[in-house]
């Protein structure tokens, strides 16, 4: 969390900001539910009552609030507007989740005891999480074709780890209900994160056109000129230093793809470099206007 708000302030993505909802979200339920809940199981004699409603009662918001941000940041990956139709859809599915959570409670306050049932609220709800992990599944993959070739790598490997992760949520339901310990779901929690920040750790690092001097700005200009780089191959540069992809900086300067791949090539050749990273990490202290 600490890394990805950083982030956020840093490069103002709205797609971070998405991001951290889920995010969040996805934290606070994996903390209570995963890890409060569990040592709260294990001494259960030891903790006070009103501790133990509390927590679950952040329990089922968090539950509602990650399956509402499930649906919500799938649906801001494949169309960035929002619509009023889809956040009733959103807001819908968490309301039903929320109370059937609470329905499967009942307490007795006299005594200070809490029992669960497996009731049908309790097993809609489990049946709502895993329909807005596979509808957000079938959603990427369904417009993959129009997402941004930027973001397409991560949506195929966050999918593939939907496929896999899948039988081992069922597998955790068991193993929660039962023996009180989690696996898969801390799992999955910390294979997402990794590779969502990895995402937005590499395009900070690739933004290195922003907050640099007049001095470098020259500098780099003067290194290009001797290189023999035209005009347009430093706009391309520009572009590639800001992290664009090739389909992109086509659209942004109005040229064919294959256009953009000819002048790449021949950037590659007069730096003398191999890849957009080598580009990156040669003019890393320096920028063009």
């Amino acid at each position: 969390m600490t890394i990805a708000l950083f982030l956020y302030f840093k490069i103002r993505s709205k797609l971070l900001f998405h991001f951290l909802v889920y995010f969040s979200a996805f934290t606070l339920f994996v903390f209570f539910y995963l890890l409060v809940l569990t040592y709260i199981n294990a001494n259960y004699a030891q903790v006070d009552f009103y501790i133990v409603i509390a927590v679950l009662a952040v329990i089922i918001v968090s539950y509602s609030f990650f399956l509402y941000s499930i649906l919500h940041f799938g649906h801001y990956l494949v169309n960035k507007k929002p619509t009023l139709k889809r956040s009733i859809f959103e807001l819908s599915i968490s309301v039903i989740s929320h109370i059937g959570i609470i329905s499967s409670f009942s307490i007795d306050w006299v005594n200070n005891q809490i029992n669960q049932q497996f009731s049908a609220g309790l097993i809609l709800s489990f049946v709502l999480f895993f329909f807005a992990v596979i509808y957000v599944l079938v959603l990427k993959l369904s417009n993959i074709k129009n997402i941004d070739a930027e973001l397409k790598q991560i949506y195929m490997r966050t999918s593939i780890l939907n496929i896999v992760f899948i039988p081992g949520f069922l597998l955790d339901f068991y193993l929660i209900k039962t023996l009180h310990f989690s696996l898969f779901i801390p799992l999955f929690y910390i294979c997402y994160s990794i590779l969502f920040l990895q995402y937005f750790i590499k395009t900070y690092s690739a933004d290195l056109t922003a907050d640099r001097s007049p001095e470098d700005i020259k500098e780099l200009d003067n290194h290009l000129n001797l290189a023999g780089i035209s005009t347009r191959e430093k706009e391309i540069i520009t572009l590639i230093m800001k992290g664009y992809s090739n389909q992109r900086i086509g659209s942004q300067l109005f040229i064919s793809l294959s256009t953009v791949k000819t002048h790449v090539s021949n950037i590659f050749q007069k730096l003398n470099v191999e890849s957009r990273f080598e580009i990156l990490t040669k003019l890393k202290n320096t920028q063009l206007n």
